[in-house]
């Protein structure tokens, strides 16, 4: 029995989640060799196909979080504009890409900070902080959208890891 709580704690959808959005912004520029100027720039980049893949299984990964738990079910939704990112590659859908990703880190911008009922009240004051700190520098050029962008995954990943705690179950 031991063996199938550990397998149930690994292919937990929070823990995989947690584990995508904390890698993506780290394995596309060490894959590629360079920083662009933003994560949906690797869709043109020599890992285009780490892109592609590391996006669309967080993608479906969080419509599966949406199916499975109707508490959530606006989670099918954000999974959609994931994947959409990368449906609509930037330079070829430029407005309907950008879109998909605004309405995508805005939706989990909301969802971070205000809906969830699974983290404390200090991540959520923390996570509005970043997110306003983020959209800030952005707009007054301090920082890249890659960064930004990367800025973003990390709080979704330290989310979705926060969520996974919550769902463990204890190996006896």
């Amino acid at each position: 029995m031991k063996i199938t709580k550990i397998l149930k704690n690994l292919f937990k959808t929070e823990l995989l989640l947690s584990m995508i959005f904390l890698i993506i912004p780290f394995v596309l520029p060490l894959t590629s060799g360079v920083v662009l100027g933003s994560i949906s720039a690797y869709a043109y980049a020599i890992n285009h196909s780490i892109y592609v893949t590391l996006l669309t299984l967080g993608g479906y990964l969080i419509v599966v979080d949406g199916l499975t738990d109707k508490t959530r079910r606006y989670n099918i939704l954000l999974g959609l504009l994931l994947i959409s990112v990368t449906v609509f590659p930037v330079l070829a859908y430029r407005y309907l890409h950008d879109a998909v990703a605004i309405a995508f880190f805005i939706g989990n911008a909301f969802i971070l900070s205000y809906h969830s009922k699974l983290v404390p009240k200090w991540f959520k004051i923390i996570s509005f902080v970043v997110i306003a700190v983020v959209i800030g520098a952005f707009f007054f050029g301090f920082m890249t959208l890659f960064m930004a962008e990367s800025l973003g995954f990390l709080l979704m990943s330290a989310f979705m890891f926060m969520r996974y705690l919550k769902t463990w179950e204890p190996i006896n």
